[in-house]
């Protein structure tokens, strides 16, 4: 029997052929912007715009990103009947890049959070337990993954479908936005702090400061 994977039912309904063409091109950039994150990131840390600390934190968020987006894509639909989500543009990737691609954009979501903190939040930072710090990471990580899946379900990229373990927040059309991504960001930005001051608290050690 042939292994299924994510996007053996995928949900189509008919949309024009503009729609589908531009669905697809949005797709297909945002996978290959997100193989030029950590360039950016990179050239940020070389040109001073980030320091060391952040730069590994970039790298941290990653690694926790692809935990998850590893799971969703690879693990999860081997695991389970009813699929998931649904991936509804006409183009095929490779799981790995697929994985790869989002991790990379994960990063870089959680490196904005560091920086949302040190611009709204007073010092010094990340050197104890602070609930401004930890309730802004919260913030963000809440409000930027509603952002993606709203605008992911509303143009159709993808959807996430509810089940007992997955329920729905609210609808979007026909389709619906759920609990899941929120889940999985509410408790990786809980180890990602700890991660932020375990890398924060080791540069101080080694530097004397900040």
């Amino acid at each position: 029997m042939r292994e299924r994977t994510p996007h053996d039912c995928l949900f189509r309904p008919w949309i024009s052929p503009n729609k589908r063409m531009m669905q697809t091109l949005v797709f297909s950039v945002s996978i290959a912007v997100g193989f030029c994150v950590p360039l950016l990131v990179y050239g940020a840390y070389r040109m001073g715009y980030l320091t060391r600390p952040q730069t590994l934190l970039f790298g941290i968020g990653s690694g926790l990103g692809l935990i998850w987006e590893g799971a969703l894509v690879m693990l999860v639909p081997r695991l389970t009947e009813a699929p998931l989500y649904s991936i509804g543009v006409d183009v095929s990737v490779p799981s790995p890049i697929h994985v790869m691609s989002h991790s990379f954009w994960d990063g870089l979501l959680f490196l904005a959070g560091v920086l949302l903190v040190r611009r709204f939040v007073e010092g010094p930072h990340f050197r104890v337990f602070r609930w401004r710090e930890f309730l802004m990471l919260v913030a963000w990580g809440q409000i930027q993954s509603l952002v993606v899946e709203l605008t992911a379900t509303g143009t159709g990229i993808w959807t996430y479908h509810p089940t007992s373990w997955n329920p729905a927040l609210f609808q979007v059309g026909e389709k619906a936005v759920t609990a899941g991504p929120q889940v999985i960001w509410l408790i990786a930005v809980s180890v990602f702090y700890y991660c932020c001051l375990a890398v924060y608290g080791r540069e101080q050690k080694m530097t004397g400061h900040s």
